[in-house]
């Protein structure tokens, strides 16, 4: 399979990257940089591990939630696809951020990876376990440390 630029194998390991990506330079890279605020969880590691992931021959999805998206959504670049899912500004918890582990989980089934790489420890992790694939987490944050 060949994918722009890249050339990827057929047998390459195929990676989900789950966590905040959207930031100004993937809002360019999908064409969808429009001039409007980006969510204050953009986060850049994220989108920035996907891509050298993506140029290093692995078949790559990413995974991210925003507060404008109504559904998934799926967008493909040269480079690797992209999932966009739901994301509530406010009463998250009241649920245990249950869309958005659902859209996680969805997403992330969709992809059909072999590993997911989720960051953050609830909704992008616990979404991307229920999805029954071999995950590693990142911890960005760790409730117990920020309560106290």
């Amino acid at each position: 399979m060949t994918t722009g630029p890249h050339t990827v194998a057929a047998d390459a390991l195929r990676v989900a990257v789950a966590g905040p990506a959207l930031t100004r330079p993937l809002a360019e890279l999908l064409a969808i940089g429009d001039g409007s605020p980006l969510p204050a969880t953009a986060g850049t590691s994220v989108w920035q591990l996907a891509d050298d992931l993506a140029r290093g021959g692995r078949v790559v999805g990413l995974v991210t939630l925003d507060g404008a998206a109504r559904a998934l959504t799926r967008i493909d670049t040269e480079r690797f696809a992209v999932v966009v899912g739901p994301y509530r500004a406010t009463h998250r918890m009241r649920d245990m951020m249950r869309v958005e582990r659902r859209a996680v989980r969805q997403a992330v089934v969709g992809l059909a990876p072999d590993l997911v790489h989720a960051h953050w420890c609830y909704e992008y992790a616990l979404g991307a376990l229920a999805s029954g694939t071999p995950t590693l987490v990142t911890l960005r944050d760790w409730i117990p440390a920020i309560l106290r």
